[in-house]
């Protein structure tokens, strides 16, 4: 699980609310990262899996060393927060030399509010892995929270160095050199930043932020409205809109984005009034404890041991009703196993959760099919449709329903004739060769085929399929 064979973790953002400490974003350990399948799946995530009941989360309970470092909680807090902690402990008893899993253990324990241990993880990840990019990134995250900004641009250059596609390190690092003051130097990451995450309305603010302190007042105007035009509710690009409108002798103009801010922090303010203590820290230490067991079950996975993963996605979902990871995980590993029943039934529940989201419908009909359920499968294309109709997605994949189940050509053909309207892409057009072909219009076969050669001469499938074609057309008609 070393980096030096080439695979590398990706950081994705943090799932959970209002962690006690600001928390890195965290990744899928390394050998873990989600791929995109080549096929009409478009996600899969990855995993396997036998239940396990009956656990008793909360043993082993985390050393005392351990938890005098943390503040006192009561109630289903407490024992949820020891639910956490318990298993990245297990998690690193099982597996003390892996780097992984000390990662991990790193992660769970900040989200927890126990920094000193979770420092002193991704040190000892340092020490098993010095290229180990993520332990960096989380170190200089970690400096640049408590101020140390000189520290944080040293952690955060190594991140990036090892891993250039790290957004989130070049936003950090940005943010630590306009901290020093060195906003010059700031702008080169932040734009490798914006590069990277082109909707990221925070990398905006802070070019923004960045050009202001050179003075560029218009380029500071320039990149807080583009924050803005991604999130109207970002109150400190206004702030530094109005600060830029002011430099610029624009003061009506500067007053009404001051007028905008003060609103949207009086109602962020409202918004995080807590209605009810109890209940909002019971809400935060269930997505805090379903995270832990998402995060320990992908390090069990890299292990093989599947039983042990599938447990802990398990109980993410028992403890987080609306949290999509550990379903997705669940999904894809009831799927390698052949669990059909079982993985619509999850992806039923994600369905239910985000019902907006094609991936969903897409999964769901290729488990569907896979399982001999034609018409469930049929319903989820058709579905994808109605969500995406200006996307190919749905109706490649219902095109490719009706092939494979020999059913409904004529409507193959339609639906592949969609497709390539909708994207004219070679790959489109192949399909569309196969539908005319299984309809017996050979001559139309051999046009699209030769269309889906011109855009990718080097195919040598579409070669291949172009020859047989074009023996089948020259093959003489059998006598009566």
């Amino acid at each position: 699980m070393g980096m030096g064979d080439g695979d590398r973790r990706e950081v994705r953002p943090s799932a959970a609310p209002a962690e006690p400490h600001p928390v890195p974003p965290v990744s899928p350990p390394r050998g873990m990262t989600l791929r995109a399948s080549a096929a009409v799946l478009g996600v899969l995530i990855l995993l396997v899996l036998a239940v396990v009941a009956g656990r008793n989360w909360l043993v082993p309970a985390p050393s005392e060393a351990d938890l005098d470092q943390l503040p006192a909680l009561e109630g289903e807090a407490a024992s949820l927060r020891q639910e956490a902690l318990a298993a990245a402990d297990r998690l690193v008893e099982e597996f003390p030399a892996d780097a992984d899993a000390l990662y991990s253990k790193g992660l769970i324990y900040n989200r927890c509010g126990g920094r000193a241990v979770a420092v002193a993880c991704w040190k000892k990840c340092l020490k098993r892995d010095s290229q180990f990019a993520l332990a960096y990134f989380c170190l200089g995250w970690d400096a640049l929270d408590h101020q140390q900004h000189e520290e944080s641009v040293a952690l955060l250059r190594k991140a990036v160095e090892l891993d250039p596609k790290m957004s989130q390190a070049f936003l950090l690092l940005g943010q630590a050199l306009v901290s020093l003051g060195r906003a010059e130097e700031a702008i080169g990451p932040l734009e490798t930043h914006v590069r990277l995450a082109p909707r990221s309305s925070e990398g905006y603010f802070r070019l923004g932020q960045a050009y202001l302190q050179c003075q560029q007042y218009e380029k500071a105007q320039q990149y807080c409205l583009a924050a803005l035009e991604i999130d109207p509710a970002h109150a400190a690009a206004c702030d530094e809109l109005a600060t830029a409108c002011a430099k610029q002798g624009r003061a009506e103009e500067a007053e009404k984005y001051r007028a905008k801010s003060a609103a949207l922090k009086a109602r962020d303010a409202q918004r995080a009034a807590p209605a009810k203590a109890d209940d909002g820290d019971g809400r935060q230490w269930r997505a805090i404890a379903a995270y832990a067991h998402t995060d320990v079950g992908k390090v069990y996975h890299a292990f093989g041991k599947t039983a042990e993963a599938e447990e802990h996605w398990l109980r993410a979902a028992e403890l987080e009703p609306r949290d999509t990871e550990s379903r997705k995980l669940l999904v894809t590993a009831y799927q390698q196993e052949q669990r059909f029943e079982e993985a619509r039934r999850v992806l039923g529940e994600l369905v239910a959760i985000e019902p907006g989201n094609v991936i969903h419908y897409i999964n769901l009909g290729v488990l569907s099919g896979a399982g001999g359920d034609f018409d469930a499968s049929e319903a989820a294309f058709r579905k994808v449709q109605e969500l995406a109709p200006r996307h190919d997605q749905g109706y490649i994949a219902l095109a490719q329903l009706y092939l494979q189940a020999d059913r409904k050509l004529p409507e193959a053909r339609l639906m592949a004739q969609k497709a390539v309207e909708l994207a004219p892409v070679a790959a489109n057009y192949f399909l569309l060769a196969q539908a005319h072909a299984r309809g017996g219009d050979r001559q139309q076969a051999l046009a699209a085929i030769g269309r889906a050669i011109e855009l990718d001469p080097g195919n040598s499938a579409y070669r291949e399929a172009q020859a047989r074609l074009q023996g089948e057309t020259a093959r003489p008609s059998p006598t009566r």
